[in-house]
């Protein structure tokens, strides 16, 4: 049996003394076992051809152990944001 992933919710973490350095976390569950995954990415600007071009690129991953809480989830994010990314 294939395992399907549905989006659950997308939240921006940020330190506040930092503007440029946005994380996006999205937040991933299951069927049958809830909220399972949380996938972080980070906003990066490179220059091509004379523009600058931004894109989200992957920073990391977090599993959730509290898996049908969705403000329980939040906080997983926002602890890995801190414990991974945080200047």
């Amino acid at each position: 049996m294939d395992t399907v992933f549905f989006l659950e919710k997308t939240i921006l973490i940020n330190d506040d003394s930092d503007t440029s350095g946005v994380f996006r976390y999205e937040i991933y569950k299951t069927e049958f076992e809830g909220l399972v995954l949380a996938i972080a990415y980070s906003e990066k600007t490179v220059m091509a051809e004379g523009s600058e071009v931004t894109f989200w690129a992957k920073a990391g991953e977090t599993t959730l152990t509290n898996r049908r809480d969705i403000y329980g989830a939040i906080e997983a994010c926002k602890a890995h944001y801190r414990q991974n990314y945080k200047k």
